[in-house]
């Protein structure tokens, strides 16, 4: 059997070398060796556990191909693709994403790490090491391995379900398994590392690392788990019709308002006991200059990035930053190709959507393009650490003595350039990845799975759901953890900025509430890899209301009017059509929108597994 989904072996590609000191994920020579040898030390453990992460920070995964594909399905973000007629991409806005691109090399690095955390799990109990030891090292396991079935879940619903590793090809072969018995495990993981895995004092003791998550991270992701759960429950109408009768009994969820209350307790009881403060400045987050940087009190589960490794973040190497962008350390005299290309940018609709809420400043009246009075700047403090605007430098074709300045979005007039890359002008760019060491080969910014704000914004969530209405005790309880994020925005400026800031007598109702927490994740992660998952969970009729006609109404392309270049052309059609995904328009019915809420396995992924009927309806709701 040619199976993608798992393919069992004897030998794990993890390295035996010391781990007593500096960055985890900078241990990075993997080689083979028995299962039976790798457990017989303290180093082997660790090595085996570095094996796991490293399987994990694959550029099919999180520091690549998935997170840029899920941020383009979104609506957040737009594709600087080949021209506007680009068939690989435009079905990700059809089809939440291309059913066959990129997804069976995906699908099979996700199983890849869950069998190496599986293999991990079921050798540690023959291991002379000391049993503390072990018990630490097997948390951290069933931390990862939840954390991967966790994002399969809530890309694809039901999945193959497997916690240990295969011995034959026959054991591979397995039918999907209900989503409500794979949250069921994830639960069980968490709850199981949170028991098992070291805490925060001896996390350096043990290992001499500071760059693996603790045992909070497991507590951190369980309130991720019960708010995912919770929107589920609270929303059946609006979610994927193949989560029709999911039962959360097993899980200890017997209703949508336990679901919320675990989730507001779990996560602040990560804010009020756990190790993590917030960075005294958004900006800090996203310095990628000094080693202290690296050990920030936010940082509760970061994928790191290997300075003289091949792991990489290629979202800075590659996808998000224009070419030969000014402060990086890209060569003099290197060939343009190996540049950033900027194909993974902020669309022009959230620029507008944060700086209207925000304010900002607004460009004059007589704008070439006919869109007078639009934002070109917001107060939020937020947003100029987020993107590039405006313009940006950069160095002529990767010469340091030659820098230049680009003017890009919101310019006066959009122009398609000579580039095979579309409208140069036409969004901003994710300025979050700018990596000061970035040399046109790889980037060394780590990426966040998840940091400490997150709980904050989840507790506030959690807080709205259960509220009655404006003004009652849950109500207040939302906005002071929303605010506690707020006063961070502000204090990122000196003078501290007035804005972010909300006034309690401001949303007239608990869904405007709702709304605008949303909205907030939105800002607060923009190009973190949260905005597939978040508007994705609180379903249909949500991502309808906020998103499908809003996005529906930004794009549609004027018939006539000004829209002019500097030759008098017309400019509106192959500009905006480029820009806009050739006039796409969103599914604006709930029942148009349901199967597109969820990822399509791949057609080469279900033909190779054979325990997978594919005729079953929950297999490709995209195809």
């Amino acid at each position: 059997m040619k199976s993608t989904f798992i393919k069992y072996t004897a030998l794990l590609l993890i390295g035996l070398q010391s781990v007593s000191c500096g960055n985890l994920l900078d241990q990075d020579s993997p080689v083979d060796f028995s299962a039976e040898l790798a457990y017989t030390t303290p180093a082997g453990c660790e090595s085996a556990i570095i094996g796991c992460y490293s399987a994990m920070r694959n550029g099919a995964l999180w520091q690549g191909d998935m997170i840029e594909f899920l941020s383009i399905a979104s609506g957040f973000h737009h594709w600087r693709g080949n021209r506007a007629g680009n068939s690989t991409y435009e079905p990700l806005l059809q089809q939440a994403f291309a059913p066959n691109y990129g997804q069976n090399r995906q699908l099979a690095q996700f199983y890849h790490a869950i069998n190496r955390c599986n293999v991990l799990i079921e050798s540690l109990p023959a291991s002379p090491v000391e049993q503390s030891f072990k018990d630490e090292i097997e948390g951290e396991a069933c931390l990862l391995r939840a954390v991967l079935y966790f994002t399969l879940v809530r890309m694809y619903g039901d999945v193959p379900l497997t916690v240990r590793s295969p011995k034959s090809a026959a054991e591979a072969a397995q039918d999907l398994t209900r989503s409500d018995v794979i949250y069921k495990q994830i639960i069980d993981d968490l709850n199981r590392a949170w028991n098992m895995m070291r805490d925060p004092q001896r996390q350096s003791e043990v290992t001499g690392m500071t760059g693996r998550p603790n045992k909070w991270a497991a507590k951190a992701f369980l309130a991720k788990v019960y708010v995912q759960i919770g929107s589920i429950m609270s929303y059946p109408d609006d979610q994927p019709r193949s989560f029709t009768g999911l039962d959360f009994g097993p899980c200890g969820i017997a209703s949508a308002q336990q679901a919320w209350d675990l989730a507001l307790t779990t996560a602040e009881e990560v804010i009020q006991d756990g190790p993590y403060r917030l960075a005294n400045s958004f900006g800090d987050l996203f310095r990628w200059t000094d080693a202290a940087d690296f050990q920030l009190s936010e940082r509760i589960f970061v994928m790191q990035s290997t300075e003289n490794g091949s792991y990489t973040n290629q979202l800075c190497a590659q996808r998000s930053l224009p070419n030969y962008v000014f402060g990086s350390a890209q060569n003099a005299g290197s060939a343009s190709n190996n540049g950033n290309y900027g194909r993974y940018r902020p669309s022009r609709f959230i620029f507008q959507k944060w700086a209207s809420i925000y304010g900002g400043t607004k460009a004059a009246a007589g704008r070439k393009d006919g869109f007078d009075d639009i934002y070109v700047d917001c107060a939020d403090p937020r947003f100029a650490v987020t993107m590039y605007y405006g313009s940006y430098q950069y160095y002529n074709n990767g010469d340091k003595g030659n820098v230049r300045t680009q003017n890009i979005y919101p310019k006066d007039q959009f122009v398609i350039p000579s580039s095979n890359y579309g409208p140069a002008w036409s969004a901003p760019y994710l300025k979050k990845y700018l990596d000061p060491k970035y040399n046109n080969t790889r980037g060394y910014a780590d990426f966040y799975l998840l940091r400490f704000a997150d709980m904050y914004l989840l507790a506030a969530e959690a807080a709205a759901e259960l509220s009655a209405g404006p003004g009652d005790a849950m109500w207040n309880r939302a906005f002071s953890h929303v605010e506690a994020v707020h006063d961070r925005a502000r204090r990122s400026v000196t003078p501290a900025a007035a804005y972010p800031q909300w006034t309690t007598g401001q949303f007239a109702s608990k869904q405007e509430l709702l709304d605008a927490i949303f909205y907030e994740r939105i800002y607060e992660f923009l190009g973190e890899g949260q905005e597939w998952f978040d508007i994705r969970r609180k379903g249909a009729a949500f991502m309808i209301r906020n998103l499908n006609k809003p996005m529906n109404d930004f794009n549609r392309l004027p018939t006539e009017g000004p829209g002019y270049d500097n030759a008098n052309t017309p400019v509106w059609q192959e500009g905006y059509a480029a820009m806009y995904y050739l006039n796409y328009q969103f599914p604006e019915t709930v029942e148009s929108l349901r199967n597109r809420l969820l990822c399509a396995l791949s057609e080469e992924f279900v033909n190779t597994n054979p325990g997978i009927d594919p005729t079953d309806p929950k297999v490709n709701p995209g195809w």
